[in-house]
């Protein structure tokens, strides 16, 4: 009779002990992401043009009169992560905008958590005209845009079929390409790799022992002593992914 007791004891105390760690997991959850306000009912500016979306997207004469349109809107889900390092979690996403001509002109936009329980929409970053977008992706504060693009000389009636990834960072409230920047500084070299790969605005892999720079065209990298691969996996860094999605990623890869 005791054991029996003992038993119902010790399996009352573990369904407790479960209990316990489940519901601290919760509060973890509800302390550590805090998210405001509604990405898809916010202002968002293209070429100095604001648009303002609400359920995700705006429509507006071309011009005064015109039967045609200005479709903008979100396209896929909002993806989060914290950009300015306030610890309120951000909203980053693909906005596809259509003027009535032939074109599917696709951007990347934020949309910042405000204490106030509002969100501030930014300015768009460019990517391309009728790409593939993949995914987005927010590391370290920074944003990465998957999408397929085409290879240089074809055709817009060709499928995109060229893995690209973009980077994209928010400073002083702007988005910025930061594939764009300058590599004036590329010849300055360090004893620290880590070092030499911030300058090339390149992701450091330290088990690797490699630096992987996604904005460098063939000949740029190569003349910099790199590895280019323009259809490099993109599990190349999770080989024992279950899942992995089936696009071409452009590298430059120095040791």
């Amino acid at each position: 009779m005791k054991r029996k007791i003992i038993i119902i004891l010790i399996f009352v105390i573990v369904i407790l002990l479960v209990a316990f760690v489940v519901y601290k997991e919760k509060i973890g959850d509800a302390t550590m992401k805090l998210y405001y306000g509604d990405p898809l009912s916010a202002t968002y500016t293209i070429d100095d043009a604001e648009y303002l979306l609400k359920d995700g997207k705006s429509e507006m004469e071309a011009a005064p009169g015109s039967a045609e349109k200005i479709t903008t809107e979100i396209f896929g889900e909002p993806v989060s992560g914290d950009l300015n390092g306030d610890g309120i979690g951000d909203y980053s996403m693909f906005l596809v905008q259509r003027t009535g001509g032939t074109g599917s002109f696709y951007f990347v936009v934020s949309a910042i958590s405000r204490k106030d329980g509002k969100v501030a929409g930014t300015n768009a970053v460019y990517l391309g005209d009728r790409i593939a977008p993949q995914n987005i992706q927010v590391k370290d504060g920074e944003i990465i845009a998957n999408y397929a693009d085409r290879n240089e000389g074809e055709r817009m009636n060709v499928k995109p079929s060229l893995g690209v990834s973009k980077y994209i960072k928010l400073v002083d409230g702007v988005l910025k390409d930061i594939n764009e920047k300058a590599d004036e500084s590329l010849g300055d070299t360090s004893d620290n790799p880590m070092v030499n790969c911030d300058k090339m605005s390149g992701i450091w892999y330290g088990e690797e022992g490699i630096c992987e720079v996604n904005q460098l065209s063939r000949e740029e990298c190569t003349n910099q002593g790199g590895v280019f691969n323009e259809c490099a996996s993109a599990c190349r860094h999770n080989p024992k992914a279950e899942i992995c999605t089936m696009q071409c990623v452009l590298t430059c890869t120095f040791k």
